[in-house]
């Protein structure tokens, strides 16, 4: 069986690789993007003085108290994410407790409810998970 599913493996993988050839080998934008090319460095290597008017400082040097007071302020917003979460978590966990003691006791009538509920608890743990992460 085992062998079956190589053979299988390497037949899809040999016909791949046949059909990404030969749509490379009749490609019409490769030559395109060879002849762009060309011309860029042709017209690089004349037009030095337009290239003069269109150059800037893409970056600054900064201080580091800069960085350190950018980095501040990104902890304090993630600190506060994460207690605004944990709170949303805790509702929603009490909210799911509702839910199903209505369940139990028949008073629930749309138990799509619990689903939704469910969910949106993943969300703010994957989004709480993610924090902890970065």
């Amino acid at each position: 069986m085992l062998l079956r599913k190589q053979t299988v493996w390497l037949l899809t993988m040999l016909s791949l690789v046949a059909v990404l050839s030969v749509y490379y080998i009749t490609s019409p934008q490769e030559t395109t993007v060879n002849q762009e090319a060309q011309e860029e460095t042709e017209n690089g290597k004349g037009g030095d003085s337009g290239n003069a008017e269109q150059s800037t400082v893409v970056s600054n040097e900064a201080s580091d108290s800069a960085f350190e007071a950018m980095r501040m302020d990104l902890n304090d917003e993630r600190s506060k994410e994460k207690e605004q979460l944990t709170e949303k978590v805790a509702e929603l966990k009490k909210d799911l407790f509702t839910l199903r003691f209505q369940l139990a006791t028949g008073q629930l009538q749309n138990t799509m409810q619990i689903t939704a509920v469910k969910r949106d608890i993943a969300r703010a743990k994957t989004v709480l998970r993610q924090l902890e992460q970065a």
